[in-house]
């Protein structure tokens, strides 16, 4: 997402219309919006920061890809683009463990909250393999 598409994503997620109300909520001056529109220049670090908190993304996620993007220096280039890579394997790891916590996860052995002996139940489900394939045993 290049500089131009940040500003205009935050204006329409926050329902801002005009540059000095969006360079208010990002706390910057809004000269700055007008130069970040003309190319004239980067949004720092900073400015990153507060446009990822606004748009609710993850803020080191979004001047990675930042980086990624506008660097010039190929050696740093790749080193936020494999930034990048190890940041969503991260996340599709987490979705994983997620979807089979959801998947494997029993509500009724943890329906009675009044049993003391509520770790001695069982929290997955014994799945053969024979259900899994549709078979009969």
């Amino acid at each position: 997402m290049n500089t131009l598409e940040l500003l205009y994503e935050a204006k329409r997620k926050t329902g801002i219309r005009s540059d000095y109300a969006l360079a208010q909520k990002l706390e910057i001056p809004r000269q700055r919006i007008t130069d970040y529109k003309n190319g004239n220049r980067q949004p720092d670090t900073y400015t990153l920061t507060r446009l990822a908190i606004v748009l609710e993304r993850d803020p080191m996620g979004l001047i990675a890809e930042f980086e990624a993007s506008n660097e010039k220096n190929q050696t740093r280039k790749d080193f936020w683009k494999g930034f990048l890579l190890r940041q969503n394997l991260k996340v599709i790891a987490m979705l994983v463990l997620a979807l089979s916590y959801g998947v494997f996860y029993d509500p009724e052995a943890m329906a009675d909250t009044n049993n003391a002996s509520l770790y001695n139940k069982p929290l997955l489900h014994s799945v053969s393999l024979c259900e899994i394939r549709g078979g009969n045993s």
